[in-house]
């Protein structure tokens, strides 16, 4: 029962500022648990139909976990990684609209990021002033621009299909993920929330911020505040007092896992020399089954045999393709992967952030060196790596070169790694744990699969 409820408290609260720092430990023992119980489940004699049932004497038989192989029994189907039929190009058979509603996120149109908003009455320079990373405490000398940024969620259901698998999500906007939430450094941001469900209420966390003199506007319910009720409002006003890239979500339950999430961007000081800042790359594990369902797997008695819930597919800014002929759900291939730009000879910003309910994050761009210049609101002394990992709730802001030819397409990867059922610290069914999401050069075809090979990363790194 122990792991039980720690997976629920994985899925349901990590509602930690900054890292989630407990997420990994609680993984590796909750993964310790699945493992165990998996071997003593496989060397004996049990139904295997994946669902716990009463046996017709009434005892609970319990399930064998099934952890499948990469792409499912039908991945033969499909061209890895990207999951197409053979002959299929990159041009998505989904319209936008219904795979992540009014979301640019992912899209070649997505607008690439200032150096900072507009609307300071400090005329000229930066908003901060003379502040800077290298000589000023942000936790002690935030500014204060005398601006705030005002923002509308209305938060309601609707069908989507991130990865082709329809499902009734959770939207803000109509949106997801949901959309970006832009400040300068020493802004106050105003967000009116409507709670347009009707059976359930709903709150906003905004991940990492320090709240000072306004800890009533985190955004836990039961905690700083009730629940926002269906059909009411509340305004929630902050300071934008650290700086970098993170995000919000919603702290209700498990809604988050549904939908209710998207980027928060704070334009500050950077130690970074870069061309053009190509925004959130928003990366969560996905569940097609409806996140109170996931709540009721998890808090379920101990006696129904229950596993936590294994995610069924990886998401880089809320698309991904899913090999369809392994699920029974209505399904379109080729639903539509994330897609970037590149310039040859310029340098990109990209703000990596892990908005998963579970899973670990393992990024990394075929053939790239990626430099680290800041985690969470930190910035950092640079490093150089070909791999980033990231717990639920991290951030990582990276600098690539684009150093290919003009016409050159690579793929960009994000993996949750081996399930629990192979040793590994993820819960995932194994059959997509990867993300994928295609960059192309100026003149690169833009329907066209790249041909890059993933960076040679020892196993030890991955897992």
């Amino acid at each position: 029962m122990a792991s039980k409820l720690l997976a629920a408290a994985l899925l349901v609260a990590p509602a930690l500022s900054g890292p989630v720092t407990t997420t990994v430990a609680t993984v590796v023992e909750t993964a310790t648990t699945i493992v165990e119980t998996t071997a003593q489940y496989n060397t004996a004699s049990h139904a295997t139909t994946g669902d716990s049932h009463p046996s017709s004497t009434g005892e609970v038989v319990e399930p064998t976990p099934s952890p499948h192989q990469y792409g499912g029994e039908e991945g033969w189907r499909y061209h890895s990684p990207a999951f197409l039929p053979e002959g299929w190009t990159l041009e998505p058979s989904m319209p936008r609209w219904k795979t992540n509603g009014d979301s640019k996120l992912g899209f070649l149109d997505a607008p690439k990021l200032p150096e900072w908003l507009g609307g300071s009455p400090m005329n000229h320079g930066r908003p901060w002033g003379s502040r800077s990373a290298e000589h000023t405490n942000q936790y002690q000398d935030p500014p204060n621009t005398g601006v705030t940024r005002h923002y509308e969620f209305n938060v309601s259901r609707m069908d989507i299909a991130p990865d082709g698998v329809v499902k009734n999500g959770l939207v803000v906007n109509g949106q997801f993920p949901g959309p970006t939430i832009e400040a300068n450094w020493g802004d106050y941001i105003e967000v009116i929330v409507y709670n347009n469900l009707e059976d359930e209420g709903t709150s906003i966390h905004w991940h990492g911020l320090l709240q000072k003199d306004t800890p009533y506007m985190d955004g836990v319910p039961s905690v700083q505040q009730c629940p926002i009720a269906p059909g009411s409002s509340f305004t929630y006003r902050f300071k934008a007092d650290l700086y970098g890239s993170s995000w919000w979500h919603s702290h209700y339950s498990a809604q988050y896992a549904g939908g209710i999430e998207g980027p928060m961007i704070i334009y500050g000081p950077n130690t970074g020399s870069y061309d053009e800042d190509l925004g959130p790359i928003f990366l969560t594990d996905w569940y097609h089954d409806s996140y109170y369902d996931l709540v009721e797997q998890v808090m379920a008695p101990a006696d129904k045999g229950l596993l936590p819930p294994m995610s069924n597919n990886n998401l880089i800014n809320g698309k991904m393709n899913y090999p369809c002929a392994n699920t029974t759900y209505d399904c379109t291939p080729n639903a539509g992967i994330a897609k970037f730009k590149f310039e040859s000879g310029k340098k990109y910003r990209l703000r990596l952030i892990n908005g998963g309910a579970e899973g670990i994050q393992k990024f990394s761009i075929d053939g790239m060196k990626m430099t680290v210049i800041q985690n969470d609101y930190v910035p950092i002394e640079h490093y150089v790596t070909d791999l980033i990992t990231l717990g639920v709730g991290q951030r990582t802001d990276v600098v690539v070169e684009a150093d290919g030819k003009p016409d050159d397409a690579i793929w960009m990867r994000s993996t949750l790694g081996p399930s629990a059922f192979e040793g590994g610290c993820t819960l995932n069914d194994g059959i997509s744990p990867e993300a994928v999401a295609a960059i192309y050069y100026e003149n690169a075809n833009t329907s066209a699969l790249p041909t890059s090979e993933r960076n040679p990363i020892p196993k030890e790194r991955i897992t």
